[in-house]
């Protein structure tokens, strides 16, 4: 009897390597391999802070992107994911839009929302009954671009809607 228990724990010992051995279990992304730029800043509106806007450094053509969402003061960080801060370096497109929110929908390329044309930043939104409070130049349109160095840590947007 003894030798039989013996025996089921071996199994039981082996069978667990197997698994964790195999990649059931969590799985931990490789952050370390991307050289991750820590990325922060300050949006304004016409001089004053824009808060709740969703700000995405898009890395175009493969449309991964980094996001951040701004304070009442306008302030935001730049995520990866859920779990990581940063931006992986290079050329970015920038948009910044108050409508769209970062951790509920995948992002838009420019041009497939809002209005063409439109540049006084009140495309409806009418899923939300919102308006968008930027410019299309800086979100469906944007004319924003960055170069993201590993020598970047602050990037301040100052938008205008004129």
């Amino acid at each position: 009897m003894q030798r039989v228990s013996q025996c089921a724990w071996v199994w039981i010992g082996f069978y667990a390597l197997v698994l964790i051995g195999c990649g059931y279990g969590p799985s931990q992304p490789d952050y370390a391999s991307l050289g991750l730029v820590q990325i922060s800043g300050k949006v304004t509106l016409d001089g004053r802070p824009l808060p709740g806007a969703a700000v995405y450094f898009h890395d175009r053509p493969n449309r991964r992107y980094s996001f951040g969402v701004t304070d009442t003061e306008g302030r935001y960080s730049l995520m990866l994911d859920s779990r990581m801060a940063g931006v992986m370096p290079g050329s970015k497109e920038i948009e910044i839009t108050t409508l769209k929110n970062p951790a509920a929908s995948p992002v838009d390329s420019p041009g497939e929302a809002g209005s063409e044309g439109d540049d006084e930043g009140d495309e409806d939104a009418p899923a939300t009954g919102r308006q968008e409070q930027v410019p299309s130049r800086y979100n469906t349109q944007t004319t924003l671009t960055y170069e993201v160095t590993t020598s970047n840590s602050a990037v301040d947007f100052e938008l205008t809607t004129r």
